[in-house]
């Protein structure tokens, strides 16, 4: 009987561990149980449009084990989508943009564009506008899915093995961006903070907002 006792609370173990494991699931399909706990964003700006405009894509994200999961709910009339060659194929497409820092000095930082299909471009940089194209990182994970005017991005970046945290791991820097391109194909950049810079430009101090790991289980 022990031994059964035993085997069977060893499976219950093992059946939790992989439940934990599979908490959210990349597929593109958001499901609320998974992310009732993490932190929302409302909104995007659009500073360099001639009237400053908020957008209404849904963001939320938390870390988990080391890996930074998010999603993006985008509404989107006009979606482009340049079928993809290559990483820089995304450029040319609507798109999620999250950068990551140590500092707001952006000595070194690390960006990661989806487009509407789920295929990422990332690249590693240092300010001012010095990109590494070469870069590439291999421990994310995306996913998408078009429904009508509105696109969906998933994905999990497992941010432990970049080089963005400070004091002991209980911060790091982070922004938030979105691309999309209007009827006539003019681009329209978004932030998640307002942004001042009289020209359109992501890769300065302004738009990176400090996010405290303290809330979060690493």
């Amino acid at each position: 009987m022990k031994i059964k006792h035993w085997l069977l609370l060893f499976a219950v173990l093992l059946l939790t561990r992989f439940t934990e494991a599979q908490e959210v699931i990349i597929d593109g399909k958001i499901n609320k149980k998974e992310w009732s706990k993490a932190t929302n964003i409302g909104g995007l700006y659009a500073p360099w449009e001639d009237q400053i405009k908020k957008d209404h894509t849904t963001i939320q994200y938390f870390i988990k084990d080391g890996w930074l999961f998010f999603y993006f709910i985008v509404k989107d009339t006009t979606m482009q989508y340049e079928p993809y060659i290559n990483e820089r194929s995304v450029a040319k497409s609507d798109r999620v943009e999250l950068f990551f820092s140590k500092n707001k000095d952006l000595k070194k930082y690390y960006c990661f564009e989806i487009d509407i299909k789920g295929n990422k471009l990332d690249y590693r940089a240092s300010y001012h506008r010095i990109f590494d194209r070469s870069w590439d990182y291999t421990k994310i994970r995306t996913a998408s899915t078009i429904i009508e005017d509105q696109y969906i991005v998933e994905g999990a970046i497992y941010i432990n093995d970049l080089d963005i945290f400070r004091s002991n791991n209980k911060s790091f820097y982070m922004a938030i961006f979105r691309a999309d391109y209007g009827p006539q194909k003019q681009q329209i950049w978004y932030s998640a903070k307002k942004i001042r810079n009289k020209q359109p430009d992501f890769h300065i101090p302004q738009p990176f907002f400090k996010v405290k790991t303290s809330k979060f289980k690493l």
